[in-house]
């Protein structure tokens, strides 16, 4: 290892983590030397952090010491979190400028030696670059991430399973979702879903009087939070009178088709939980009320922009909110090809690019008068 400096002079030390899962690989650049130590790595644990921390003190004591690792999804959270609460200065940089950063190399090696070393001597070259250096309020930032990526997955399931109690409902009440327009109840259950745990094939409707299945049907409303309606109800009859089953009313097919309501309903009920976890967890941030009073904004598209686009007060210009969410149109002139329109970068996150889409479709489905962002679509579009 380097010796360490015996003067007295305030020397700049760059610290390049190379984060991984479990472990990192860990660089030393002092300025004035003429590359970075030789790297070593440490577990993801409290002695390979203690024994981090022995190292970062004794370049700290010869010089002013900043800590640079990439955003690697979660894995860096516990290692940037600590290292902040213990009093050492932290940034956390975006992979694609570390991917675009080379130094005075042409080659492209990649391990995670090397990464340490680049990580290092970016931190060096961009020493005195304006950057917000990693808080704990992006912790809370980062929870909030999670939460909605894991709401985007749930959403994702429950898509593929109502899919798949369609092709079983088609063999025994087709078009049974087709029938209702109710919005969920206050657990996040589709009515149709219900109904067809109780009334799972067409059969168990014929079979009934019209007034014996109003009764029911009523009583099946009332039960589930649902709206009653006697022309709903004869609706329904009339339906299940014409409908021609694929398969017959048996007790195998009729278990099949609980099965997957049941899991269903059991995704619904996670959904809702993790929407009302998420409008909690934004309600704590500080731009909480100016994003929710956005038109077009909701409560899921709400906390998605806040979770996915992190602390707004570090980007100086809107240009830099618009390139971070990868909406920024891609400049590509060569000679005398200058193509009069290009493609978005779509460079950054996708749950980002995708919350925004929403919020516009919202926008263009309701026209609203005098809303900036509507007319200046209008004004494009003309």
């Amino acid at each position: 290892m380097m010796e360490l400096s015996k003067c007295n002079e305030t020397v700049k030390v760059s610290v390049g983590i190379d984060v991984s899962k479990g472990h990192s690989t860990v660089s030393f650049f002092r300025e004035g030397d003429k590359s970075p130590s030789k790297p070593f790595t440490i577990n993801h644990d409290l002695p390979g952090l203690r024994f981090l921390e022995r190292k970062l003190d004794q370049y700290k004591a010869n010089g002013t010491l900043r800590i640079y690792m990439e955003c690697t999804g979660r894995y860096h959270l516990g290692l940037a979190s600590s290292l902040q609460k213990d009093g050492y200065t932290v940034y956390t940089v975006n992979p694609k400028l570390l991917a675009d950063f080379h130094g005075d190399s042409l080659r492209k090696p990649k391990t995670d030696s090397i990464d340490a070393q680049k990580i290092a001597s970016y931190g060096i070259q961009y020493w005195n670059t304006e950057r917000r250096p990693f808080s704990q309020m992006d912790s809370k930032r980062e929870c909030l991430k999670e939460c909605e990526r894991q709401y985007k997955l749930y959403t994702d399931e429950c898509v593929t399973f109502t899919n798949n109690l369609l092709s079983l409902t088609d063999l025994t009440c087709p078009g049974v979702n087709k029938l209702f327009s109710s919005n969920p109840n206050q657990n996040g259950h589709l009515k149709w879903v219900d109904f067809v745990n109780t009334w799972w094939h067409v059969d168990c409707i014929r079979k009934m009087s019209m007034n014996a299945f109003s009764n029911r049907y009523c009583k099946w409303c009332q039960k589930h939070g649902y709206e009653f309606s006697e022309d709903k109800a004869e609706d329904i009859m009339n339906w299940a009178k014409k409908a021609l089953a694929a398969m017959p009313k048996s007790m195998d097919i009729k278990k099949t088709i609980q099965i997957a309501v049941n899991a269903i309903n059991e995704l619904l009920e996670t959904i809702q939980d993790t929407k009302k976890h998420m409008n909690q967890l934004a309600s704590q941030l500080p731009e909480y009320p100016v994003v929710m009073k956005m038109d077009g904004v909701g409560e899921v598209t709400g906390p998605i922009i806040m979770g996915e686009l992190g602390d707004v007060t570090r980007f100086a210009k809107r240009s830099q909110i618009t390139a971070f969410a990868g909406v920024d149109p891609q400049k590509h002139e060569s000679g005398d090809d200058k193509p009069k329109s290009s493609r978005a970068t779509k460079i950054g996150s996708p749950e980002l690019r995708r919350a925004l889409y929403l919020i516009m479709t919202s926008k263009l489905a309701r026209k609203p008068q005098g809303d900036r962002v509507y007319d200046f679509i209008v004004k494009k579009r003309n």
